[in-house]
């Protein structure tokens, strides 16, 4: 993301500073180009980014579809014998 404000820096059509709202609105672009990368990877994990996207982009999009892949749920454990039967002489309580 500090690549994104460096540019913002570069961009500040020769003022000394860069104002506030310019940086903020670097920053929402950033998260917003994060959010749809995401959301594109949950729907399709091969997906790709277009040829107008940096390539420092794609190596983002690469770490993303990394953690995503390493966050798998656990395998569900059904309850058995009298673990089974515990739990529904409790769940019978509060009908």
């Amino acid at each position: 993301m500090h690549r994104n404000i460096e540019r913002c820096v570069r961009d500040t059509r020769g003022r000394t500073t860069p104002q506030l709202s310019e940086l903020l609105k670097c920053l929402r672009q950033e998260a917003d180009k994060l959010k749809h990368d995401k959301e594109a990877l949950l729907i399709d994990p091969t997906y790709k980014v277009s040829s107008q996207r940096k390539l420092k982009d794609i190596a983002k999009d690469k770490r993303i579809l990394a953690v995503l892949q390493n966050n798998q749920n656990p395998a569900v454990v059904h309850l058995q014998g009298i673990d089974f039967l515990k739990a529904i002489r409790a769940a019978k309580k509060y009908i």
